[in-house]
C-alpha cells in the first residue's frame, strides 16, 4: 500500500504489500504483562535536573524513519510538526495513539529518576453512535531513567542496520513510559466509567538530546485488542495484535515554508495525478466502490476528481477529463453532492488558473470576466439545469438535504450546495438572494457557544494582522446536539457564511445588521478552530461512523481559511502544516487513503488541498494594519436563540 499516513502505518494487516485494512487499538493484556524496554544504566547524579523541553519551531517539521522492531524493515516516515510537540499528536484512529506518547515531554525540569503521570481520555470528546470507536482512558507515567552518552546504534536496534559508519556519541536523557488503555462506553452521550481490566498495554522508550531537548529516537511496544476497519459502514472487526516500532530522527529539519516544501509538493501532486488518472473506468467514471461523495452511481466523485485533476494542471480537453464530464452528463442528477460538484467542475474548465494561483493579486471580478468570455452555451445550459435541481434540495429549515424531498438536511450537504451555487453565480447563473439568507438564518440559530472568550489571532493574506476577544462558536452535523460541534462542520459553517456574505454584498442587498451577525459568527467559528487546531485530526478526534475523516477535514479547513482570507490562525500556518502531513501520508504509488475505503476520493481531497483549489472571494472584513489585542472583556457570551 505504499506509504500510509503516519498513524495508519503502525498497525496494518499485511495484505497486498501494505494492506488496506486499518487496525484500531483498544484492548487486551493484563497489567502483569507490562514491560519496559530498559537501556543499560550508567552512573549519574540523582540530584541532576534536566529541562525536558523541545522547542521545535512551528515553521519546522522533524522527519522520522519508522522501522519494524522485529523485522528491522523500513516502514516509511513520520513527520512531527512543531505545534504537536507543544500540545499532542493528533489521532484519527486508535492505531495512531502510540505516536502521541512517543513525542511527549513534560516541558519542565525533571530530576533523574523523577516521574510524571498521564491520565486522559482518547476519543472521549465526541459521542460515537454506530459502529464507532470506543473512548479509552489512558493511565500511566513516564520516568527519566538516566542520562548517558551513547551512539544511536547502542540505543536502538535499527539505527545501525545498513550503515557502515558508526554515529557520533551524544548525551541523551533516556525516558521510559508504561501505559494501560481502559475501554469506556457511551451512556446518555457521556463517557461512562472505564472498565476495570485494561484493554491494551503500551510501553515506550524515548531518547532526548540533552543539548536541545530534541527527540532523536524512540521505541514502542503495544499489545492488546485491535479493531480493524474495512470501510465506512462495515464497522470494526475485533482481534488481538502485538506491534513494535522504532523511530529515528533524520536531520536536518524540514522547513515549513514555500521554498522548503514546494518541490516536494510538486512531486507529490505529479504522482497523485498519475495514480488518479489510472483509476478511470472504461465508461469515464472515477469513483470508489461504495460510498464516497454523492450518489452510488459515482457522478459526484467523478466530477470532484475531474476538478482535482484540472486544478493539478490537467487540461480540460484531456481525454480523461472529457470522459469524466461525458459520464456525469449522461446521468440524471438530483442529489445535492452530485449537482454541486458538477457545477464546481464545469466552472473549473474556465477558471484562469494562473490568476487563482496568484492569490495575492486575485480579483473575483476579473475571474468572472474570464469565465463569461469563454463559457459555452452548452455548459451554461447544463449549469442552469443543475442550479434548479440543486435549489429543490433546500429544506424549509434553510439547510440542504441529499435530494429534493428525501434525506435529512445537514451541514455537509449544505456546504457543497452553497459552493456549487457560488460556482454557478460566477458563471452568470442567478441564484435568489433568499437562498443565501435562509441558510444563514439556520446557521445563526444552531451554533453552539463553546466556552469563555479567547483571544483570536489572525494573519490575513494581505499581510494584515488582527487580534480580538471572541466567544468560540461551533457547529454539528445536523443540529447543535446531534452530534456536538466538530472541526469538519465548523469549517463548513464558516465557508457557507463567507460565501453567502459575498453574494449578498454583490447584489447590494446585504444590510448592516446582517453584516454584523455574519462577522460575529465568522469570528466565533475561527476562534473554535483556533482553540481546537489540529492538522492530523481535527478535534474532536473521530466521527459518528468510526474513525475520523482526515482528508475531508483538511479540504474543509482549506476552504474555510481561504474564504475567510486567513493565512495563519492562532500562529499556525494551516497550509504548510497540512501540506507536510499530506506529504508524509502519500503512498509510494501516489495515492492517499484514509480508514473508510474511499481511496479515490481521499486522493482528490489531498490534491485539492495541496493545490489550494478553493477560489478566493471578496471579503467584507475591514482591512486594518493592526487591532488592539486586549479589548475589553465581555462577561456574557452571545445570547442563545430560543
Amino acid at each position: 500500500m505504499g506509504r500510509p499516513p503516519p498513524g495508519f502505518r503502525i498497525l496494518l494487516t499485511l495484505r497486498e504489500g501494505w494492506g488496506y485494512d486499518f487496525l484500531v487499538m483498544g484492548v487486551a493484556l493484563r497489567a502483569s504483562v507490562l514491560f519496559l524496554l530498559a537501556l543499560p544504566l550508567s552512573s549519574q547524579d540523582p540530584r541532576q535536573e534536566l529541562d525536558l523541553t523541545w522547542r521545535l519551531p512551528h515553521d519546522r517539521a522533524a522527519v522520522y524513519e519508522v522501522h519494524d522492531l522485529a523485522k528491522g524493515a523500513r516502514q516509511g516516515d513520520f513527520w512531527l510538526l512543531g505545534c504537536e510537540v507543544e500540545k499532542r499528536v493528533g489521532s484519527t484512529d486508535f492505531s495512531d495513539l502510540p505516536f502521541r506518547y512517543l513525542f511527549r515531554l513534560p516541558g519542565k525540569k525533571v530530576a533523574v529518576k523523577g516521574t510524571w503521570p498521564v491520565q486522559e481520555y482518547a476519543y472521549g470528546d465526541l459521542p460515537v453512535v454506530h459502529p464507532g470507536v470506543s473512548p479509552v482512558e489512558v493511565v500511566g507515567s513516564y520516568r527519566l531513567s538516566q542520562v548517558k552518552k551513547a551512539r544511536l546504534e547502542e540505543l536502538f536496534k535499527t539505527a545501525g542496520r545498513g550503515k557502515k559508519e558508526r554515529s557520533e556519541p551524544i548525551e541523551v536523557a533516556v525516558i521510559d513510559g508504561a501505559f494501560e488503555f481502559f475501554r469506556c462506553n457511551w451512556v446518555d452521550w457521556k463517557v461512562a466509567k472505564a472498565e476495570k481490566i485494561p484493554s491494551t498495554s503500551l510501553t515506550v522508550t524515548i531518547a532526548a538530546r540533552v543539548s536541545d531537548g530534541a527527540i532523536v529516537g524512540a521505541r514502542y511496544q503495544i499489545s492488546g485488542r485491535n479493531e480493524m476497519y474495512e470501510g465506512k459502514w462495515s464497522g470494526p472487526r475485533v482481534g488481538r495484535s502485538t506491534e513494535g516500532r522504532e523511530v529515528l530522527l533524520r536531520e536536518p529539519l524540514i522547513e515549513l515554508t514555500k521554498e522548503g516544501l514546494k518541490p516536494l509538493i510538486d512531486q507529490a501532486v505529479e504522482r497523485g495525478v498519475k495514480w488518479l488518472r489510472a483509476q478511470q473506468g472504461g465508461d469515464g467514471c472515477i469513483s470508489d466502490n461504495g460510498y464516497g461523495v454523492g450518489s452510488a452511481q459515482g457522478t459526484g466523485a467523478t466530477a470532484m476528481c475531474a476538478l482535482a485533476l484540472m486544478h493539478s494542471g490537467v487540461a480540460p480537453d484531456d481525454p480523461v477529463v472529457k470522459k469524466a464530464f461525458a459520464y456525469v452528463a449522461s446521468k440524471k442528477l438530483n442529489q445535492s453532492y452530485d449537482l454541486a460538484l458538477y457545477l464546481m467542475a464545469i466552472e473549473g474548465k474556465y477558471l484562469p488558473m494562473g490568476m487563482i494561483e496568484d492569490v495575492e493579486n486575485y480579483s473575483e471580478d476579473k475571474a468572472r470576466e474570464e469565465i463569461a468570455r469563454k463559457l459555452t452555451k452548452e455548459d451554461r445550459d447544463a449549469a442552469e439545469r443543475a442550479v434548479q435541481a440543486l435549489l429543490a434540495t433546500q429544506h424549509e429549515s434553510g439547510l440542504f438535504g441529499y435530494a429534493g424531498g428525501a434525506g435529512y438536511p445537514n451541514l455537509s450537504s449544505a456546504q457543497y450546495a452553497i459552493l456549487g451555487l457560488k460556482s454557478a453565480s460566477r458563471m452568470g447563473v442567478p441564484v435568489p438572494a433568499i437562498t443565501w439568507r435562509r441558510v444563514l438564518s439556520y446557521l445563526f440559530k444552531c451554533r453552539v457557544v463553546a466556552g469563555n472568550q479567547v483571544e483570536l489571532r489572525l494573519y490575513y493574506r494581505a499581510g494584515l494582522e488582527e487580534s480580538k476577544l471572541v466567544f468560540p462558536l461551533g457547529w454539528g452535523y445536523i443540529n447543535p446536539s446531534v452530534p456536538p460541534p466538530t472541526g469538519t462542520m465548523t469549517s463548513a459553517a464558516l465557508a457557507i457564511m463567507a460565501v453567502c456574505a459575498s453574494e449578498l454584498a454583490r447584489d447590494k442587498s446585504l444590510t448592516k445588521p446582517e453584516l454584523h451577525d455574519i462577522n460575529e459568527h465568522v469570528a466565533g467559528a475561527l476562534a473554535w478552530l483556533q482553540e481546537r487546531h489540529g492538522i492530523r485530526a481535527g478535534t474532536p478526534e473521530g466521527c459518528v461512523y468510526g474513525a475520523a475523516m482526515p482528508y475531508y477535514y483538511l479540504y474543509g479547513l482549506e476552504r474555510a481559511a481561504i474564504l475567510a482570507d486567513v493565512k495563519t490562525l492562532g500562529g499556525h500556518d494551516w497550509y504548510h502544516e497540512g501540506a507536510a502531513v499530506l506529504l508524509s501520508w502519500q503512498h509510494a504509488d501516489g495515492r492517499w487513503a484514509g480508514p473508510h475505503g474511499t481511496t479515490i476520493v481521499d486522493t482528490a481531497f489531498a490534491l485539492l488541498f495541496l493545490k489550494r483549489a478553493t477560489i478566493p472571494i471578496e471579503t467584507l472584513r475591514k482591512k486594518v494594519a493592526s487591532v488592539d489585542s486586549t479589548p475589553k472583556k465581555t462577561e456574557e457570551g452571545p445570547k442563545e436563540d430560543k
